[in-house]
């Protein structure tokens, strides 16, 4: 069960940052209207 529970909050956590840089992608699209990977 401890297991279960850091692997769930491992996951979270990582899926949340992911998140954060799909929005910050689509945030400066919308601003700019060009796709910025520097």
């Amino acid at each position: 069960m401890d297991e279960l529970l850091q692997y769930l909050i491992g996951g979270l956590s990582q899926g949340a940052i992911y998140g954060m840089v799909g929005v910050g992608f689509v945030m400066i699209y919308n601003v700019t209207g060009v796709v910025n990977f520097a």
